[in-house]
């Protein structure tokens, strides 16, 4: 939740993530393998297979403790599953085909719902078990063992150097928020034309940001205990304002409005000001969270909108070029306090719902 500030130690993570990701998965694998060869751990191979299993995807503890979770529930019901297979077997072979068919029906039904991994872990262990001999219950009961130990230590070693999913969004979104604001600086600055190309650079990268945040939307609503769709209705309101923020580059107004009402001049560059001071602060606050500070800039951007909407109506130019800059304006206003809504909401979040 976006309660606390995002600390050092976070940013470090963050900034350094392919390293210390690489770094954790071989000091886990090493650490792992040299205490399963010291005590002698039957099949040792199990448990390294499992913490690779669950370590290597990318390894939020949003991810990881669902990811091991998960491992560990497939592996345990198809270790009850394969002794039950056993115990058949013994009585009649014919018998124990017919009910691992059945146990293979519900495994693929379970595979096409959002438990598909513990039914390929379910079908993984069973079919080892099934494998080995009708007497063997060593191998169902290391087989649980093994994948309990490795999927266990997978969670210790992600909780060493703990990558969050939370801050890799907020530190993304800090990136976003200034890179939308230098854009409206330049598309309002009277070299627009000059600054075009870097105006769609800083688009650009807001756009491609936003897209790879949507890559951690699971993580991220484990980890914040935020509705997905809460998120998304996040990146949704910042690619409207990127879309926004694009039309008014491509307005006419730019070149044209100078002399035509000195009054809407002046009330759209109060509102452009505010605007940049929003970005700024938003970007601040996603960092280090100051609910007050970011309504108050809200509130200080509202009072400008109100003003310029006034002249607006007032003027004579109501028919011609301005109406769009207006429009514009009071929309991009309109988004804003849409995104100022949801950011506040991720401090008082509603329960998780998918």
């Amino acid at each position: 939740m976006l309660k606390n500030k995002i600390n050092a130690y976070d940013l470090f993570l963050y900034k350094n993530n392919k390293q210390i990701h690489a770094l954790r998965i071989a000091i886990g694998f090493a650490i792992c393998f040299l205490i399963f060869r010291e005590f002698n751990i039957q099949s040792h191979s199990w448990p390294l297979i499992s913490l690779v299993v669950v370590l290597t995807p990318t390894s939020f503890v949003g991810n990881v403790l669902p990811r091991a979770r998960h491992r560990i529930y497939g592996t345990l019901i198809g270790v009850l599953l394969g002794l039950m297979s056993m115990f058949i077997a013994r009585v009649s072979f014919s018998l124990s085909v017919f009910y691992i068919f059945a146990c293979f029906l519900f495994i693929g039904f379970l595979s096409s719902t959002k438990y598909q991994y513990v039914a390929i872990l379910m079908g993984i262990t069973l079919s080892v078990i099934c494998s080995a001999s009708p007497t063997n219950y060593q191998i169902a009961l290391w087989r649980g063992a093994d994948i309990i130990i490795g999927s266990s230590a997978a969670v210790l070693i992600s909780l060493f150097f703990p990558q969050r999913a939370e801050v890799h969004w907020r530190a993304a979104y800090e990136s976003i928020f200034m890179d939308i604001r230098s854009s409206i600086a330049y598309v309002f600055s009277k070299n627009v034309e000059k600054d075009r190309d870097k105006i769609m650079i800083l688009l650009s990268r807001a756009k491609t940001k936003v897209e790879l945040n949507q890559k951690i939307y699971t993580p991220l609503s484990k980890e914040m205990r935020v509705a997905v769709s809460e998120i998304k209705k996040i990146d949704d309101c910042v690619l409207e304002i990127i879309i926004n923020i694009e039309l008014v580059f491509n307005s006419i107004w730019i070149n044209q409005k100078y002399n035509k009402s000195i009054d809407i001049v002046n009330a759209l560059s109060e509102v452009n000001v505010y605007m940049l001071d929003f970005f700024r602060v938003i970007a601040i606050h996603i960092i280090n969270p100051n609910d007050d500070l970011l309504k108050m800039s809200l509130f200080r951007l509202k009072d400008e909108c109100e003003i310029l909407q006034k002249r607006a109506s007032e003027s004579d130019l109501i028919n011609q070029c301005d109406v769009p800059d207006v429009w514009l304006e009071l929309n991009m206003f309109s988004l804003i306090e849409s995104l100022e809504s949801y950011i506040l909401l991720m401090t008082s979040p509603k329960k998780i719902s998918q």
